[in-house]
């Protein structure tokens, strides 16, 4: 890997995922950061939608208020929120987001491939679905899923020696990827159903 500051060429890996760290932390930098005071504390807000009718001197909202059925039906009371929960305990649901991960993939740091969660037996696959109940309920992740392993993937473009030649992917582990996939599911579904994502 040629080193751009250099020229020279580096064999050494260490040196080599220097050179790479140091060229994808450039390339993703902001352009053009501001600087100033933005935070709440530094610079008060006044938003006219805070404002309330019972506030002196203030006044009041925007009445013109933008629904979908949705936010219609939740604002009269005759719809809640418990549709996501609701498909999160779906056992097809589950099911089909485990028939749907692609084989032959490369595991993330767990090391566990995609087929092993097709090939767990039924009483393995449900304990899983329970845990991503009670990961829904809790709202709580854990911390050691969203780590993930980078590999870096040759364009076929320009010089192998240069950085810009290749593009990290990210590797993550196989339950965090199960159980995004879920709820991207779960969510795409809702939009679709409720009209909720544009055709254009």
């Amino acid at each position: 890997m040629k080193d751009p500051e250099t020229g020279k060429i580096e064999t050494e890996p260490t040196k080599q995922a220097q050179i790479f760290e140091k060229y994808f932390k450039d390339s993703w930098q902001a352009i053009n950061i501001k600087h100033g005071t933005y935070l709440p504390e530094e610079a008060p807000r006044n938003y006219p939608w805070e404002h309330t009718e019972n506030e002196p001197g203030s006044k009041p909202p925007d009445p013109f208020k933008l629904h979908t059925i949705i936010t219609r039906d939740e604002s009269d009371g005759t719809k809640d929120r418990n549709w996501l929960h609701s498909s999160i305990l779906d056992n097809c649901a589950f099911n089909e987001c485990i028939k749907t991960l692609s084989n032959k993939k490369s595991p993330g740091p767990d090391g566990i491939v995609n087929e092993l969660l097709h090939m767990l037996p039924t009483e393995i696959q449900e304990t899983i679905h329970m845990l991503f109940i009670i990961i829904r309920a809790t709202g709580f992740t854990p911390k050691a899923w969203k780590i993930s392993n980078t590999i870096l993937i040759d364009k076929n473009k320009g010089d192998e020696t240069e950085a810009s030649s290749y593009r990290p992917v990210g590797l993550a582990i196989t339950l965090y990827e199960l159980w995004t996939r879920l709820i991207t599911n779960t969510l795409y579904e809702y939009a679709e159903a409720n009209s909720i994502l544009s055709t254009t």
